[in-house]
């Protein structure tokens, strides 16, 4: 399947299996970075707060909301609304 033809299906809010499929797993993907990061930023609870740890924490609630959303709405994203007023 060209990227052209997929794209456009996407738009127009067509069922494509492999968006679906890939949408879903990267955020599955996502969701599985969040869960390491955590672990990592639990595991340093005991020192002092560093501006890394400041960074992690904003990383790990991007993957968090990202994974979210490619999970729970998939190809779903990217379909165009239409505006309101031209």
């Amino acid at each position: 399947m060209q990227f052209n033809t997929l794209s456009t299906k996407l738009r127009r809010g067509e069922r494509c299996w492999p968006a679906e499929f890939a949408l879903r797993l990267a955020g599955i993907t996502a969701l599985g970075a969040c869960l390491a990061l955590a672990r990592l930023l639990i595991r340093q609870v005991e020192q002092p707060a560093t501006p890394a740890d400041f960074a992690l924490g904003l990383c790990l609630v991007a993957c968090l909301w990202a994974g979210l959303a490619f999970v729970v709405a998939g190809p779903e994203l990217f379909h165009v609304l239409p505006r309101p007023f031209p």
